[in-house]
């Protein structure tokens, strides 16, 4: 996708984070791509009884994703909210990178090997419609020894929702 010297940042998308990547210059722009990691207090509902609606806060994120990057390809990342919150939003989820898509926007899913299967494969299944995916691990995944069979078996179901032979 890109060279050593393309930068990817990872923020925290918060308001001095949405502003900082808006104000950038084109030029410097095109020399990064962010990774987005949605907070989950962006999702917290007034009434704590009440769950969390992840559709009602869409339209203020991707306003500000399309504000700071533009048509630029950018890294987003639901790993920081819980597996229950994930495994409840997955059309919700998919109706996001629709809406970014819509706006120009070239969003790319990050998923990560320790996450629900429905979320995954809800991933993969954008991927029909993205072109890509990003996989993101942490310190602790690059020491287990199941880690190449994971990854693997990531791709081979990637490739199966994608509708192509899966190739080892």
């Amino acid at each position: 996708m890109f060279g050593q010297e393309h930068y990817v940042p990872v923020l925290r998308w918060k308001r001095g984070e949405q502003k900082a990547l808006a104000a950038l210059e084109g030029s410097d722009k095109d020399s990064l791509t962010p990774l987005i990691e949605v907070p989950p207090d962006d999702f917290l509902p007034t009434d704590p009884a009440t769950p969390i609606n992840l559709k009602a806060r869409f339209p203020r994120l991707t306003a500000a994703l399309e504000l700071a990057v533009g048509t630029r390809s950018v890294f987003v990342d639901f790993g920081l909210l819980d597996d229950a919150v994930l495994s409840s939003n997955l059309q919700p989820i998919q109706s996001f990178f629709a809406l970014l898509s819509g706006g120009g926007v070239a969003a790319i899913p990050v998923v990560r090997l320790r996450r629900p299967a429905a979320y995954q494969a809800a991933i993969r299944t954008l991927s029909k419609h993205t072109g890509e995916i990003a996989l993101r691990l942490a310190r602790g995944d690059l020491a287990r020894p199941t880690l190449q069979d994971e990854i693997l078996a990531l791709l081979a179901a990637r490739t199966q929702a994608r509708g192509r032979p899966s190739h080892r």
